[in-house]
């Protein structure tokens, strides 16, 4: 019989509950209305699931516990939490008109991040699917990321954007429609 893991899976399941409260949370408010407390606490609260994607993956090493659902399970909580949540929360903190040329290329950009994120969880996936079936000696070589890891981009994105609404960085910087 085998053994069912079910503590990392929980800490993963609370990631992704981040992700989408972000997503919900921020689609409440109003375009434009992303103050900066609201802003904050959305960051923040990506950044502990950030540290609960870290954990989990920990956990699940440190249990034996790894699993092909709980690989999949985190990743496409990745997807969510790092992926798209960021792209909402950027775009509904922008003072944007709709139908503009502006709000149109805001709308690409967003898509073309979470495309991006999305694309590189699924090379490390593939990647790491075809480590696994090779001898341990060969597959030491492969254990590094390729690229920028997608919670990290998320929290990038996210910190810049919660620096541009920070009060005192717009009273150094006013930023002002021509």
């Amino acid at each position: 019989m085998r053994k069912i893991f079910i503590v990392p899976n929980v800490i993963t399941a609370f990631s992704l509950a981040s992700g989408l409260f972000v997503i919900f949370k921020v689609n409440m408010l109003e375009p434009g209305m992303g103050t900066y407390k609201s802003l904050l606490t959305s960051t923040l609260l990506l950044l502990f699931a950030a540290f609960a994607d870290w954990v989990d993956g920990a956990i699940a090493r440190v249990m034996h516990a790894e699993s092909e659902f709980g690989f999949l399970f985190d990743s496409l909580s990745d997807a969510v939490t790092f992926g798209v949540a960021p792209s909402v929360l950027m775009l509904k903190s922008l003072s944007l008109e709709q139908g503009t040329p502006l709000s149109f290329l805001a709308v690409i950009g967003a898509m073309v991040f979470s495309i991006c994120g999305i694309l590189r969880l699924v090379r490390f996936n593939v990647t790491m699917a075809a480590v696994k079936r090779l001898p341990k000696h060969r597959a030491k070589k492969y254990r590094h990321f390729i690229g920028l890891p997608i919670p990290a981009a998320a929290l990038a994105i996210v910190s810049l954007n919660l620096l541009f609404v920070y009060p005192r960085f717009q009273s150094w910087f006013p930023v002002t429609e021509v």
